[in-house]
Parts: structure tokens; C-alpha cells; sequence
């Protein structure tokens, strides 16, 4: 795949659960077509087992814990969506070694065969045409292009900064196509070292990688639109080319106006299953096959906004129980003022509980409520 094509692309962001480069826990996406972000999405997912441990300064960039990716998707269902898109348009970060190099090792801790697709990094691009400026940050150029990013590290946010300022970008020097910014291409199935997540205020070099020398070059003067065939399509799975593996945003955006999205057109017959019966009832539907009911997306609204009050319930309770330590405090110094040792050893053990309970109620609603 080539960057010849229209202003088509998928901007991507990864967040990790800590310093291990393949413990994904969250993926932003935004998908654009000629120049204009057409959907956005944020996939929350579990982490790899064996790195799926929430640092508390991971935490504390993004926001995500353990509570909230414990219904998630795994890697390998994410990891799908990612490639199907991937296959058809080129991938966008900023510092695009990370994002990269998190996906390839998330797919080598989870046992998967990481799909070759081309990543173009916003975060060169920018050192590149603005060489007198001393930071180029997500957050430095969303400022300089006018772009709102609110939040940053949360991936949905960050992946739409990005995608809009490469569109800020290519009208800023005037040009229509991709490969007109990029005119090496991007980097393609590179291989990246696993090593600590660095954030990208510190404004490093991504890993330095070298570009293939030649790509298979898409039609000129056409969008990128590329149709999935069984002798060319990009093997993912049983599933392969289904709206399974598509996020639910993605579906419902203008991804083609003519006619189906590449990815939901039919499967070829050979593919097809057929459905198993089940009783005198009807065949259950194949998961992922078609969007979440509306109340079942009602239902998970519910659940958060009862989270979040929850949680501000249980901060309430964790500042009465700090009262408390702090009360206990004071009764175990006077008790020791008047050399009671009896009442100094009780004090102590329910200060310590008050405590214990102040510090466990306090974390558990700021998890609650962040989500």
C-alpha cells in the first residue's frame, strides 16, 4: 500500500496498562476520507495476560484501570478491527514507532501474526516541515493548527488531534494526496524493540526505521478504496473481512456513500458456515455480526453514570473515614499523655482499620468515577 491516494487515512493511538510496550489497554481510532474525519471510536481492551497489571503512573496519564477494561475485548479481537482498516488505508500516529511497536508486541504476547501495514508518523512529519520549532508535541501542535485536543492520553482525543492536524497540515501547504507529504512512504511490518513507554512531552526521537524501497503503488487519482478478494485480501481469521472486526463507529460512518464498506461485503461461499440448530428456537446470531441493540447501549450508559455516582458516594464515606483516622490520631496521643496502654493499643488498631478502609474507599471511587 502506497500513500499516493486522496486524503484517506485511519489516525491511531495506543495507551498501556504500564512500562510494558505490549500491554495495550486502549486504542483510539479516527477514520477520515477527503480530508474530513468521518467517525471516531475507543476501544478499551484487556491487556495481555502476563502484562496486564495497571501501573499507578499509567493510571494516572490515562485515567484506565483494571475495573474498566475487565469486560473489554481481548488483543486479538481489537488487533483484528485494526487490521482490517489497516490493510485498506494507512495508519497515522504521532510518534508512530510507539504505536507501532506497541501493536507488533501486543500480538507477540498474545501469540498472533502481526499484519504488515503501513504507518506514517505525524510526529516526523512535523520536525520536518517546522524545524525551528523546539517541541513538537501532540498538545504543541494541536495549539499551532487551532485543533482542540482536551485530554490528552485519552485515545480517542489524541487519535482525532492527530488526524486533524495532518488535515491542518496538507491544507497548509496545499496539497490534496498523502504522498505528497509523505513522499517515501511510511513504514511497513518494521520491527520495534520492546522497551518503556516514554511520554512524548519529553518530545524524543521515535526509533529510527528504514523504509522498504518500493511498495505496490495504488491507482492514481482515485480515493483509496481497495476491494477485498480471496486471492489479495489480508488474512485475519474465520472472520476475515467481517463488520465483526470493525468498531461499531466505523460501521455506521460514511465510509463509502455507493455501495457497502469493503469490509461487510459478502464473504465468499466457501467461508460461509452454516448455522448449527439450536432446540425449536431460533439460530443464534453470530457475535459481532451487527451492532449493539440500542438498549443494550442505554443499559452500559446506566451502568456508568451509577459508577460514577457511586463513586462520589464512596468519596464522601473515604473523607468521613479520614475524619476518623484523624481523630484517632489525637485519642492515641492523649491516651499515651496519660500512660493508658491498654487504650493506646485499641486506639492505634482502629486508627490503623480507619485508615486501611479511607485509603481502599478513596481509590475505588476514583476509578469509578473517571469511568
Amino acid at each position: 500500500m502506497r500513500t499516493t491516494g486522496s486524503l484517506d487515512f485511519v489516525a491511531v493511538d495506543m495507551e498501556t496498562a504500564n512500562a510494558q510496550r505490549a500491554s495495550v489497554c486502549a486504542v483510539g481510532i479516527a477514520l477520515v476520507r477527503e480530508g474530513e474525519v468521518v467517525a471516531t471510536e475507543k476501544l478499551l481492551v484487556q491487556p495481555p495476560t502476563g502484562v496486564d497489571s495497571f501501573s499507578a503512573l499509567n493510571r494516572g496519564i490515562h485515567g484506565i484501570c483494571a475495573e474498566d477494561v475487565k469486560d473489554a475485548p481481548d488483543w486479538d479481537e481489537v488487533a483484528g478491527q485494526l487490521e482490517v482498516l489497516g490493510s485498506q488505508l494507512p495508519l497515522v500516529a504521532h510518534n508512530a514507532a510507539f504505536d507501532r511497536g506497541a501493536y507488533e508486541a501486543a500480538c507477540a504476547e498474545a501469540g498472533r501474526a502481526a499484519q504488515p501495514m503501513e504507518w506514517l508518523d505525524l510526529l516526523e512529519l512535523s520536525r520536518r516541515l517546522r524545524p525551528d520549532s523546539r517541541q513538537h508535541t501532540l498538545p504543541v501542535l494541536a495549539d499551532a493548527y487551532g485543533v482542540s485536543l482536551e485530554n490528552h492520553h485519552d485515545a480517542e482525543q489524541d487519535a482525532r488531534a492527530c488526524a486533524e492536524v495532518l488535515v491542518a497540515i496538507a491544507k497548509e501547504q496545499g496539497v490534496e494526496r498523502l504522498g505528497e507529504l509523505f513522499p517515501q512512504g511510511g513504514q511497513v511490518g518494521a520491527s520495534v524493540p520492546d522497551e518503556t513507554r516514554v511520554d512524548d512531552s519529553a518530545d524524543l526521537d521515535p526509533v529510527e526505521v528504514e523504509a522498504p524501497a518500493e511498495a505496490e503503488a495504488a491507482g492514481a487519482g482515485s480515493a483509496v478504496e481497495v476491494e477485498a478478494s480471496a486471492g489479495s485480501a489480508v488474512r485475519i481469521g474465520p472472520d476475515d473481512g467481517s463488520s465483526a472486526f470493525t468498531p461499531s463507529a466505523l460501521r455506521r460512518s460514511r465510509f463509502n456513500d455507493d455501495g457497502p464498506r469493503p469490509w461487510e461485503r459478502p464473504a465468499p461461499p466457501q467461508q460461509t458456515r452454516a448455522a448449527m440448530p439450536h432446540g425449536n428456537g431460533p439460530t443464534p446470531q453470530q457475535r459481532g455480526h451487527a451492532p449493539a441493540p440500542q438498549g443494550q447501549v442505554r443499559s452500559s450508559e446506566g451502568v456508568r453514570v451509577a459508577k460514577k455516582i457511586g463513586g462520589a458516594v464512596m468519596m464522601l464515606v473515604a473523607l468521613f473515614g479520614v475524619m476518623m483516622t484523624a481523630a484517632g490520631v489525637g485519642q492515641v496521643v492523649e491516651d499515651l499523655g496519660a500512660g493508658d496502654s491498654s487504650d493506646v493499643a485499641i486506639g492505634v488498631a482502629m486508627t490503623a482499620v480507619f485508615a486501611l478502609i479511607s485509603v481502599w474507599l478513596a481509590t475505588t471511587a476514583l476509578c469509578w468515577m473517571r469511568g
